[in-house]
């Protein structure tokens, strides 16, 4: 939710300051962007599948979750050069080390679990087991390893989609609205060759 909501508001904004700066909103560029599908469809399946009822081995959604997150973090480090994507990779590595260290899945604690479903029954959740179908684990902040990292904070209560999110979460949120809000500043001069290449082949086609 946090990370669309960036998206979103670096996609405004962008748009915005392309209009004002005359210039087009840029396409992005990205080197390898099927990886993110590739992390998207596995962990879709995962979890659809929990909600269709097929029970999937904790280890299993673990193995998973930390597969995505290693194919992410790969993601970033090649696109490093691209806006945003410095923050990308922090917020990715973040929140990959938490999950790590943590058996695989991020760790959140039973009073974030309480404040974020207040009329959930505390029985049908126990420390040290996954939060139901979810890509949490309960555990105590003594319990934790690098307890600062994980599902600590709550969007608040105002917002109609209330979730939990890390610290690694809202590094990533900005590096993607930084990425797409920069897509609307005037292009560089490597991408003014590329541009002006392009229109100089469609002149001599013409």
């Amino acid at each position: 939710m946090i990370l669309l909501t960036a998206i979103l508001l670096g996609v405004l904004s962008g748009m915005v300051r392309a209009e004002l700066g005359k210039h087009q909103y840029r396409t992005l560029q990205l080197t390898k962007p099927w990886l993110v599908i590739l992390v998207f469809l596995a962990q879709l399946c995962v979890f659809q599948l929990s909600r269709l009822g097929i029970t999937l081995e904790d280890g299993w959604v673990a193995f998973v979750l930390l597969i995505s997150q290693f194919i992410l973090l790969a993601f970033t480090l090649m696109n490093w050069h691209k806006p945003g994507f410095v923050l990308l990779a922090l917020g990715t590595l973040l929140n990959l080390s938490v999950m790590l260290l943590n058996g695989g899945l991020m760790p959140m604690t039973p009073s974030t679990i309480t404040n974020l479903y207040p009329h959930s029954s505390p029985e049908s959740w126990a420390i040290g087991e996954r939060l139901w179908n979810s890509k949490n684990i309960v555990l105590t902040g003594d319990m934790t390893n690098l307890s600062f990292l994980s599902d600590l904070f709550i969007i608040p209560d105002w917002s109609p989609y209330r979730v939990a999110f890390s610290l690694g979460d809202v590094i990533l949120a900005a590096g993607a609205f930084w990425l797409f809000w920069a897509l609307g500043g005037k292009p560089g001069k490597n991408e003014e060759k590329i541009i002006n290449g392009k229109n100089n082949c469609f002149h001599s086609a013409i």
